[in-house]
């Protein structure tokens, strides 16, 4: 056999393998992608089951714990802030579904969103956090009736981090903006 017979197997081989991974990506690609109406009528359906669709299971045990923590809350103390929590809960699940299986498939066709699709790991640390504040209750290490008055401070701290978020996502932009307009 020639060295050019030899060459041209190799090319044809080194060709092969990237034409595999090609068709390999697209089937996986085809199988990571979700329908967001589906999502939405999942999630519509029963509070995080939307987010079980799109693989995301923490998120889906802090949207159903979020909902029904709400409810069991609102039934067994005041309901005044609870009842309001419910439908802010349940309307998060359902939009946050649909927009979850969006990005699913941006990525899955290659196009990047801003968002990682990679689970936060703040969703385990807000069921870590929910976990240990109903045990200490149940325990009666902490009387969560002691706190019913409190409860605006939760909306206070969250609404100081959607705004210093914001506030830091506008400057990471602004600066990739400046460095990009240097280059």
């Amino acid at each position: 056999m020639s060295s050019d017979g030899i060459e041209s197997n190799a090319r044809t081989a080194a060709g092969a393998q990237p034409a595999a991974a090609l068709a390999a990506t697209q089937v996986g690609a085809a199988r990571a992608l979700k329908k967001p109406g589906i999502a939405l009528l999942l999630a519509f359906i029963f509070p995080g089951l939307g987010q079980i669709y799109n693989g995301e299971v923490a998120k889906a045990l802090v949207v159903f714990f979020g909902f029904f923590g709400s409810l069991y809350a609102a039934v067994q103390s005041d309901p005044l802030p609870f009842v309001f929590f419910m439908p802010l809960a349940f309307l998060y699940g359902v939009v946050d579904a649909a927009t979850s299986a969006g990005r699913i498939n941006q990525a899955a066709a290659g196009r990047p969103s801003e968002e990682d699709l990679a689970e936060s790991p703040a969703w385990g640390a807000t069921l870590v956090g929910i976990g240990v504040v109903l045990l200490l209750n149940n325990l009666g290490w902490l009387r969560l009736a002691d706190f019913q008055r409190f409860w605006p401070v939760l909306l206070i701290v969250a609404g100081a981090l959607f705004i210093r978020g914001s506030l830091r996502r506008r400057e990471a932009q602004e600066a990739s903006g400046e460095t990009r307009s240097q280059d």
